[in-house]
């Protein structure tokens, strides 16, 4: 519950707002989201036989990021779906409000399936934006080091005859 709702991040910015923050006091990245960890996946999903193939590139991407593709759009999705509940739950409210109930609870029931209905939407649509700018990161990343790591095997001479991309 911690992730999903960033309380872990509580304590750091509490110390931020007291004081400027240090080094130390922010936590490291994760081993697996490191430059290094990115090349060799990407490095690993290249393969020579999708050369031929139009956007390599996009496709050596996909291989590498689909386990986070999926997960933000299931984010996504699922951000949608929850999104609909009010209003089709408005219809609801209106009978309600006009005497017609169904069982006795009924306006407890509706007012906890629109908050439970919210409180999911604001989760999802938080950590797919936080997703999404993690995936772009780690994109960027992976193709920083790539080009890096080339310009360094390259020649002077061929250097001047292509570029590094």
């Amino acid at each position: 519950m911690s992730r999903a709702t960033w309380l872990w991040l509580n304590p750091i910015l509490n110390k931020g707002y007291i004081n400027a923050l240090q080094l130390i006091d922010v936590p490291a990245l994760a081993p697996g989201d490191s430059g290094e960890n990115m090349f060799e996946l990407f490095k690993s999903n290249w393969s020579n036989n999708i050369v031929v193939h139009q956007h390599p590139i996009h496709l050596t991407l996909l291989r590498c990021f689909w386990p986070n593709l999926a997960l933000t759009a299931s984010l996504d999705i699922a951000k949608l779906c929850v999104m609909y509940i009010g209003p089709v739950l408005i219809q609801k409210f209106v009978d309600f409000t006009s005497g017609d109930q169904s069982f006795p609870y009924e306006g407890y029931v509706l007012v906890l399936i629109l908050l439970s209905a919210k409180s999911i939407e604001v989760l999802c649509s938080h950590q797919y934006n936080f997703q999404c700018q993690k995936l772009g990161m780690l994109i960027r990343s992976t193709l920083i080091t790539t080009l890096y790591r080339k310009g360094l095997i390259l020649s002077s001479s061929t250097r001047q005859a292509h570029g590094i991309g």
